[in-house]
């Protein structure tokens, strides 16, 4: 894990108050998406980071929550603009599910079905790649098959070569360049589908088949159409969670008539002009967002003195590979990813060799964050801005101290019950809150196995119990005084510490 250094001005810039922003990545909150926007109000020097703000922000989907320039990324919200955008466009993060007057909650509860890992999400995902592969899609342009000749092909062709003859020249990554010579062979008689629009450019419904809101707001109006006649139809806004899966799930069966029904709603969407617009602003949306960062974490290479090659075809072959760009310096290649939010263990990774460390990189605060899969569980490479941290970080969490903490980050990692950037919470908070937090996705449909709860909770107490006497040997030595006010404030900012340690041993 390494961090590259933003020399760019797009990304964090310094705001004053009125200035319009769009967030990149907020470390730790889930109440705030990638990608929403707000109005700064105000901002202050942060007491616990040298040089560093804290920006009081209204943000549109109406909370509060502050943007800390140590760990948050943002941008002004007019520098949104997705990569090869020459017009003037308009792009709305919209309140997806809002649009139902019935509904509306229904299709809320759908999108988090969709969003996190759950049969239904993969049900979701394969019926919308069927999809997409067999049914015309009214409206949306045409289906093109991508075989040698056809332009689109040649182009997406050309940048696998491309791809191939880096890594070949190199000598470096014999996995992926042995698995790209089987694509360069296989790709030419797979008959990929892709859609395009009325004017032959790619159509960001080839998307359909992972974009979860509006994969929810098509479900939600499919749902809506077969039962316009129930009378009770309004009550569809008080299901819980199990009661909109089980309604939803023989919709999702691979037949013709699912899908020729599925059609025609897409059909219905594409004849309103409101309707149609919410659809391609949510695509255009998301999007934008991740070119955003493609070319921002592009320039910071560049600044570093690394050469860069990029693959920027949607639809592209290189994108098979979870490859974005490959950079290059003193000869040694890297395949990147690059995203606005980490990636839990990327596929890519699984070409990782001696000669051959794939970097998955996402924006974190005032740097960059390049992560790859390490051998052992002591740091093997990184800047040395990466080393100072690690060793003020060792310091203070000592071995006999983080034993309990870092039981419990592994035990959680291991669980699933939670990202690992949220899990920092839960060892200041101890078991109680945990269990309180589980017992909310229970609310949510989700299931869990008792044993391992109780588990965690014991886990969460003790490092709990680490925590409250690290922060207070911490305030000590600082001559800070030991109040109510300065623990809590501490012991937040420790415990994103312990798990910034955790993540550099053990690089999960």
């Amino acid at each position: 894990m390494v961090f590259i250094q933003k020399e760019t001005n797009m990304l964090n810039p310094d705001l004053k108050e009125g200035d319009r922003i769009l967030l990149i990545h907020m470390d730790g909150e889930s109440s705030v998406s990638i990608g929403e926007k707000g109005t700064v109000k105000g901002n202050s020097r942060d007491p616990f980071e040298k040089d560093d703000t804290i920006y009081s922000v209204e943000w549109d989907n109406g909370t509060s929550l502050n943007l800390l320039s140590a760990t948050d990324s943002w941008i002004y919200d007019k520098d949104f603009k997705p990569k090869g955008q020459i017009k003037e466009s308009k792009y709305v993060k919209n309140k997806t599910c809002n649009q139902f007057t019935t509904g509306g909650k229904f299709c809320s509860t759908l999108t988090e079905l969709l969003k996190n890992k759950s049969n239904v999400k993969k049900m979701a995902i394969n019926f919308f790649d069927e999809l997409i592969s067999n049914v015309d899609l009214t409206g949306v342009g045409q289906k093109i098959k991508l075989e040698p000749g056809n332009p689109h092909f040649d182009t997406r062709y050309g940048e696998l070569l491309k791809f191939y003859n880096i890594l070949k020249d190199s000598g470096q990554c014999q996995k992926m360049s042995l698995a790209i010579e089987k694509d360069l062979e296989s790709v030419k008689e797979k008959g990929l589908v892709m859609v395009v629009d009325n004017d032959d450019k790619y159509s960001l419904f080839n998307r359909l088949n992972t974009h979860y809101t509006n994969q929810a707001v098509i479900l939600t109006k499919a749902f809506l159409k077969t039962n316009s006649g129930w009378g009770g139809i309004s009550e569809i806004d008080s299901f819980s969670p199990e009661l909109v899966k089980s309604n939803i799930i023989d919709y999702l069966e691979i037949t013709p008539e699912n899908l020729s029904f599925m059609d025609s709603v897409i059909t219905d969407i594409l004849n309103d002009e409101q309707s149609t617009s919410n659809l391609i602003s949510n695509f255009d949306y998301s999007k934008g967002v991740g070119d955003i960062v493609e070319s921002e974490v592009a320039k910071a290479f560049i600044e570093k003195g690394y050469e860069v090659f990029e693959f920027g075809a949607d639809f592209g072959f290189v994108d098979h590979f979870g490859v974005d760009m490959v950079v290059m310096k003193n000869g040694i290649i890297h395949p990147v990813q690059a995203s606005s939010i980490r990636k839990s263990s990327p596929k890519f990774f699984e070409f990782n060799e001696p000669n051959c460390k794939c970097w998955s990189v996402y924006p974190y605060g005032k740097s960059y964050r390049v992560e790859t899969l390490m051998e052992g569980k002591e740091i093997k490479e990184g800047s040395v801005e990466e080393m100072d941290e690690y060793m003020k970080l060792k310091d203070i969490f000592k071995s006999g101290k983080k034993k309990k903490i870092f039981d419990f980050f592994e035990s959680i990692r291991t669980s699933g019950i939670v990202n690992m950037f949220e899990s920092s919470r839960f060892i200041y908070s101890g078991g109680e809150y945990l269990k309180d937090y589980v017992k909310m996705q229970k609310y949510s449909g989700y299931e869990f196995d008792e044993d391992t709860i109780d588990n965690l909770a014991d886990l969460a107490d003790d490092a709990k119990n680490e925590m409250i006497s690290i922060t207070m040997e911490v305030l000590e030595s600082e001559g800070i005084e030991l109040t109510l006010d300065n623990m809590n404030r501490h012991i937040k900012k420790l415990s994103n510490e312990a798990l910034r340690f955790f993540i550099m041993l053990k690089n999960v």
